[in-house]
């Protein structure tokens, strides 16, 4: 497969760009491909391209590497960071998916079928929905499936139909991931140290957080 393991951040920025005219991806009027559906697709492109071609792990410390010199060089607020890195682990969810499917033509794939392969995946999940192209947004990586988030039976029982509607897409994620499951059986993933229990708290914007169970 004619693709290189690695790019300079300019290359998925104009690649982006390229596909978001494709795709008609709606931008920001202030500042094209900055929190906009591009910014979303250019964050989920990277970390597919690199755990397509590398792997999950690699392109996670990228990505994480990337946000944290947002942090320092910009002063990123965390609504920003909490879009960049839920897009970042939808890409690299894409970047697998694109990587089984090639794994028995990887030498017939050219670099734009490959590229293209990962875009039209991304902009599904930008129009379904599942991509965060707003820091408006209020869904949370960090208590979301994407980073682990396990659901109790006990807890989905206990939620009113208004609660249960608004987290169904997420509840689904968690189950095709393996993470929807009994009480006793998370606190055995806790006592095992595969899990472990988040202590409710609140948000430095006064939201406050139920408790709930993560993968390590």
């Amino acid at each position: 497969m004619a693709t290189k393991k690695y790019q300079l951040p300019i290359y998925y920025e104009n690649k982006a760009l390229e596909y978001g005219k494709k795709y008609g991806l709606k931008t920001n009027p202030v500042q094209e491909g900055w929190d906009d559906e591009v910014d979303a697709f250019r964050h989920a492109f990277m970390q597919a391209y690199i755990t397509a071609n590398q792997d999950e792990k690699t392109a996670k410390f990228l990505g994480d590497t990337y946000e944290k010199i947002g942090d320092f060089t910009h002063t990123q607020p965390s609504s920003e960071r909490n879009m960049d890195m839920w897009n970042n682990a939808i890409g690299r969810e894409i970047g697998d998916e694109v990587k089984n499917e090639t794994s028995l033509f990887r030498d017939l794939t050219t670099q734009k079928m490959f590229e293209d392969m990962i875009a039209e995946k991304i902009y599904t999940k930008i129009k379904n929905g599942e991509m965060i192209t707003s820091p408006k947004d209020l869904r949370d990586f960090e208590t979301s499936p994407y980073n682990g988030r396990i659901y109790t039976r006990e807890e989905i029982g206990s939620m009113s139909p208004e609660e249960y509607e608004i987290n169904k897409k997420l509840i689904d994620k968690a189950l095709s991931k393996g993470d929807v499951m009994p009480e006793a059986d998370a606190k055995n993933a806790v006592q095992s140290g595969n899990a472990i229990y988040v202590k409710s708290y609140k948000r430095s914007d006064g939201t406050s957080v139920k408790g709930y169970y993560r993968r390590k």
